[in-house]
């Protein structure tokens, strides 16, 4: 076992958000997360707007918190996020309230701090998420060498919140998030790639369950994903409604033959095909057609 120290700061987007800062630190960190809070600074301006950096660090130095602090931490969280739950049961009532309740709850519950951890506990910092249910899209790219497509991929989804809320829209009300991770060798992974020393960017977007427009917010950022960064979606979150994903996946350069080694694998293991009672899985790993009356947005969960 080893410790991690995990390091929260909050610098302002237009500071840090820049390609060569954002690859420094990658490289400086054993893992790096970096979330942005809407309307984080207030009003209807992006300008001040600040993200939320989170870093780990491989550490000899001792823990800095007991777990008895740990444990009551854990507590709190839980209890926290239970009750923002039924707050945020104003936000899908009131939409215009969205960025004045999201700054409010980014001032009073984010502030900077380092703590030493077992890896453990670093590693799984956040309980309760699950009392908040939400809508979610994720999608993997491939990091092109400066880092300029990440720090372009989060800059879509500011610009796409702000363009909105001129609009009198609120369809985002919960962090944008990234990470960076290197390639995976399994045939499905959203990160799949023959170089393993690749990194795939896994970005995504949150909204509280019930908020409206997030159908289309979400659709529009994955399909810009893709055609801009060849996105693949995360198979366990919210993908089908995006427009024509499907066939635009089995299209991707060189995922029909990698899904057809997937399929050598799963005939052995799966004869029932239990694997494939999913159409859209079908669809994109088999290439069938989808059936008659395939409702994307239904299947993703809205």
């Amino acid at each position: 076992m080893y410790n991690l120290r995990m390091t929260d700061t909050f610098p302002l987007v237009s500071e840090w958000l820049k390609p060569a800062t954002l690859k420094a630190a990658v490289f400086e960190s054993n893992s790096l997360e970096v979330f942005y809070w809407p309307f984080n600074t207030g009003g209807l301006s992006k300008t001040t707007d600040k993200l939320w950096v989170k870093q780990w660090v491989k550490t000899d130095d001792i823990a800095t918190e007991s777990e008895a602090c740990v444990r009551a931490e854990r507590l709190d969280q839980e209890l926290q996020l239970t009750f923002s739950d039924k707050l945020y049961d104003i936000v899908t009532c009131h939409p215009p309230c969205t960025p004045h309740f999201c700054n409010f709850l980014f001032k009073t519950g984010l502030k900077p701090a380092t703590n030493v951890l077992p890896a453990p506990e670093a590693i799984h910092y956040q309980y309760g998420i699950d009392n908040i249910p939400c809508y979610d899209l994720e999608f993997a790219f491939k990091v092109n060498a400066d880092f300029s497509n990440v720090v372009e991929g989060l800059h879509m989804v500011i610009d796409k919140i702000y363009d909105d809320a001129g609009k009198g829209k609120y369809p985002f009300n919960l962090p944008a998030e990234f990470r960076i991770c290197k390639a995976s060798q399994a045939f499905l992974s959203p990160g799949y790639d023959t170089d393993p020393n690749a990194l795939y960017c896994f970005l995504e977007v949150l909204s509280i369950k019930g908020t409206g427009g997030y159908d289309a917010f979400s659709a529009e950022l994955g399909d810009a994903w893709m055609k801009r960064f060849g996105g693949r979606p995360h198979w366990a979150k919210m993908w089908e409604h995006v427009p024509d994903v499907h066939a635009r996946l089995r299209a991707q350069p060189g995922n029909v033959e990698r899904f057809a080694k997937f399929e050598n694998v799963r005939k052995k293991y799966d004869p029932k095909e239990i694997f494939f009672g999913n159409a859209s899985l079908r669809a994109v790993i088999r290439g069938e057609k989808l059936p008659a009356g395939f409702n994307g947005k239904a299947v993703a969960g809205f």
